[in-house]
């Protein structure tokens, strides 16, 4: 269902608060989804769930994809935008449409349950060290860097090292890789942020080199 079907008018641009709202106000809008989207912090446990959070996100892509056609024309604009999106996106097309991946997903799920209160609590931090690291972004770009790459894997270790506690081996492996990816998703889709020239430069390729070298040699 798109935003043009749900909206009661054309497409405003400007109103990208209201877009999400707008998308699942519509009454034929399913249930579920809207009990899915009172909860969209939670992990899925099952395949009811999966199927409940599949649907929602694709229709929010789907608004999301029409309100960015009409209304982000800008380049630039659109490709930070859409490095917001790119680790849900990643995730649910995986989760949704990757059997096996599902399968694996769904056989590690009670690790997920067991460090739930960690994971949010990492996330959360994570997300707020990244967002006070950007509006520095003009001032001591270097140092910002190291920064935003030492906080990635400080969220990665504090996911990891709770699964590694709570679960059993083989889902803590499971659980690390998941988080690898949804962290690496968020933080190389942010480079724009900080700039496109730098994401280039051999100054940024010594610190991913140092950075990676020391976080593949330590034992966690």
């Amino acid at each position: 269902m798109l935003l043009k079907e749900i909206a009661s008018g054309d497409i405003i641009c400007g109103r990208a608060d209201k877009l999400f709202d707008e998308c699942f106000s519509n009454e034929r809008s399913n249930s579920s989804i809207k009990a899915v989207l009172k909860q969209y912090n939670n992990i899925p446990y099952n395949k009811e769930d999966i199927q409940q959070y599949c649907q929602t996100f694709n229709q929010g892509i789907r608004c999301y994809n029409e309100y960015a056609e009409k209304c982000i024309s800008d380049p630039i604009n659109r490709r930070l935008i859409e490095g917001e999106i790119m680790p849900a996106r990643s995730f649910y097309e995986m989760l949704c449409k990757d059997n096996v991946f599902k399968k694996d997903y769904l056989k590690h799920r009670n690790c997920f349950r067991y460090i739930e209160k960690e994971w949010n609590f990492c996330t959360q931090t994570f997300h707020s060290l990244l967002d006070k690291e950007f509006t520095r972004v003009h001032r001591e770009r270097k140092k910002n860097l190291i920064k935003f790459f030492s906080a990635r894997y400080a969220y990665e270790n504090c996911v990891g090292n709770s699964a590694k506690a709570k679960c059993k081996p083989e889902s803590a492996i499971f659980t690390r890789s998941l988080v690898e990816l949804l962290s690496s998703e968020r933080q190389f889709k942010n480079c724009a942020k900080i700039e496109n020239a730098l994401c280039n430069s051999s100054d940024l390729k010594y610190f991913i080199t140092e950075t990676l070298f020391i976080h593949d040699n330590r034992n966690v």
